[in-house]
């Protein structure tokens, strides 16, 4: 009787053991998951706003909208880890810089590029663009 207590009592330990290792290997996947969301959200303004919307849509209100453009207009000055706020500056530095001429042949460049990659309604929208600044610029 006794070795069969022992017996029972050992499995039981070792399902104990099973189901805490278990529990870890979940939390430790958890914990992982989480800090690749922490990461993502923190690379990209728009994905941190999306997720806010998703997990919390009661926090909205009719004014969030223009809070949240405010917020972007501030984050867009200012954001020195964001990657794109530099290099949105550095094209308007370059471009600013261009005579008509060469910012005419880049708009065309882009909607060509746009275009080739995929994105033939992008391509329309920079096309149009240029279609209305030709009274500034020359066209080709």
């Amino acid at each position: 009787m006794a070795d069969h207590q022992a017996v029972r009592a050992a499995v039981s330990y070792q399902n104990l053991l099973h189901d805490q290792e278990q529990r870890r290997t979940e939390l430790s996947r958890r914990l992982e998951e989480a800090r690749v969301l922490q990461a993502t959200l923190m690379k990209d303004p728009s994905l941190a706003v999306a997720y806010w919307f998703a997990v919390a849509p009661q926090s909205l209100d009719a004014d969030t909208l223009d809070r949240l453009e405010g917020l972007f207009a501030k984050v867009a000055a200012y954001a020195p880890q964001g990657t794109w706020a530099p290099l949105a500056r550095l094209l308007h530095d370059f471009t600013e810089r261009l005579t008509d001429e060469a910012k005419s042949h880049l708009i065309a460049t882009l909607g060509a590029i746009a275009d080739r990659y995929g994105q033939p309604e992008i391509a329309e929208e920079i096309h149009a663009l240029q279609d209305n600044s030709s009274d500034t610029f020359p066209s080709q």
